[in-house]
């Protein structure tokens, strides 16, 4: 887990060696639900996300903010200068005011920290929707095969 690294780094002997996988973390938008079908919304979601902020202290600095869906290993097809997505409250609250959401409360169904840090990362997320108005809720599943 990456809340560990500076006390495995403070132990004389130890170190942490590594850096980002060609993975990627992200929000899968259930649009098969009539209140997350709003584009608006979707986007409003995506620009409240302060991606840097997350890096920095859930993962220590130590992965990247990816550019889309692709990794360097891509070669040529990698787009080195595309760019990755943009953090701006401000004009999320303003998409948000656009769309036709209401408050409704969104379920963020997650597993507990099948990925590292997941819980975590969900929990910021949920924090970052909420300074813009989106109502979202953290709900633990054990596996997918429960729809509700």
């Amino acid at each position: 887990e990456p809340d560990q690294i500076a006390e495995i780094e403070g132990t004389a002997g130890l170190e942490v060696v590594g850096g980002p996988v060609a993975g990627h973390r992200l929000v899968a938008f259930d649009v098969t639900n009539p209140i997350l079908a709003d584009v608006n919304l979707r986007r409003a979601m995506s620009l409240a996300i302060d991606r840097e902020l997350i890096v920095e202290t859930l993962w220590a600095g130590r992965t990247v903010i990816p550019n889309s869906l692709q990794v360097e290993f891509y070669g040529d097809m990698y787009i080195e200068d595309w760019p990755y997505p943009e953090y701006n409250p401000a004009r999320a609250r303003e998409i948000l005011a656009e769309s036709a959401y209401n408050g409704e409360r969104i379920e963020y169904r997650i597993l507990n920290n099948y990925y590292s840090a997941e819980v975590a990362t969900a929990q910021v997320l949920v924090e970052m929707w909420r300074e813009v108005g989106i109502n979202v809720e953290i709900v633990m599943k054990e596996n997918w095969s429960c729809q509700t």
